[in-house]
């Protein structure tokens, strides 16, 4: 069995494979952008496999997902806990961030967790165990701001996502 930790090489996705180590003896996979902190805390926690991959794209997403294949079927494992706190976040308004910005931030937000999702569910539901966690934003559910309309609405859809295939994967949790 393997732990899946995507974000890892961020503050809270660090913190979440500090605690799962301390209750899970299993290999960690820690997917993240900087390499060098996730060699670094991979060298902290033990049993740990690093994949840097900038998830932003479709190229970075298909890869990681091919990584992550040959991990656990190299083991004849699975994925007994998956961790997804991505993010990607932009201190410009609406109306004056960079298009491509613009776009990395709906590909993360939007496309990159739909597809994580969507792999994992496939991943555990024949098993009929798992657990999945989401770390998302309180912007999801409250009307926060009108400088940062997209952040919103990219969260609001991961939580709505997550609402809607809770109830498909929560009777085998």
């Amino acid at each position: 069995m393997h732990a899946l930790i995507l974000g890892a090489s961020g503050s809270v996705g660090s913190y979440v494979a500090r605690e799962i180590r301390k209750h899970f003896p299993y290999p960690i996979i820690l997917v993240g952008k900087n390499e060098n902190t996730l060699n670094a805390l991979a060298d902290e926690l033990n049993n740990c496999i690093v994949i840097a991959q900038d998830l932003s794209s479709q190229r970075g997403i298909i890869e990681t997902l091919n990584c992550i294949e040959q991990q656990i079927n190299g083991t004849n494992s699975r994925i007994g806990i998956a961790v997804l706190c991505l993010g990607f976040a932009s201190t410009e308004s609406f109306f004056s961030i960079d298009t491509n910005e613009l776009l990395r931030h709906i590909s993360v937000n939007v496309t990159t967790y739909t597809v994580l999702l969507h792999y994992l569910g496939r991943h555990m539901l024949p098993h009929k165990q798992g657990n999945i966690l989401v770390f998302n934003s309180i912007a999801s559910v409250i009307t926060a701001s009108n400088i940062f309309p997209f952040y919103q609405a990219s969260k609001t859809y991961l939580h709505n996502l997550c609402e809607s295939i809770s109830p498909r994967l929560k009777k085998y949790a």
